[in-house]
């Protein structure tokens, strides 16, 4: 059964290629949120377009699926994840030489705790009970995939 969560990730992927081809020409390096609106409309509003980044995407994850965890997962986590950290520290440079940055700085490091509310709190549980139940998961499935501790008394499970 398809979960509609796979879908909608399927589409923003499929969105994520389509701006990572408008980056490399150009075209979405604006300030201009009003010009920045009208690509993403055009972008969308091409059926065409919309569908073969979509299906581009479908095809790049069936692959690494394909591969299964320690020649697809693992091979691209491997690559992918290193790229992240470095587009994570690119950005966090570029973040802090702009004009203001560290008004934003003092305001993430000296919260306001006055105006902390009550569904504040409990919006803040949920994504931390989210963020935990997902990790336990994806710990579960990975460890699935380990052979046998040398010396281990526990059996193996399948």
């Amino acid at each position: 059964m398809l979960l509609p969560g796979v879908s909608f990730y399927s589409v923003v992927g499929g969105w994520t290629l389509g701006y990572l081809l408008r980056a490399l020409d150009g075209r979405v390096m604006s300030d201009d949120v009003g010009a920045l609106g009208a690509l993403f409309g055009q972008y969308v509003g091409d059926p065409a377009e919309a569908l073969l980044t979509h299906a581009l995407f479908a095809g790049l994850t069936l692959l690494v699926v394909a591969g299964g965890v320690q020649k697809g997962i693992e091979r691209v986590g491997k690559l992918l994840m290193p790229l992240l950290f470095l587009l994570m520290l690119a950005l966090i440079v570029r973040a802090l030489t702009l004009p203001g940055a560290m008004a934003g700085v003092e305001a993430l490091f000296r919260p306001d705790f006055a105006r902390l509310t009550p569904g504040m709190l409990v919006e803040a549980l949920g994504l931390a009970c989210f963020s935990l139940s997902v990790g336990a998961g994806c710990m579960l499935a990975y460890g699935s995939y380990l052979g046998r501790a040398p010396g281990s008394a526990i059996p193996r499970c399948g």
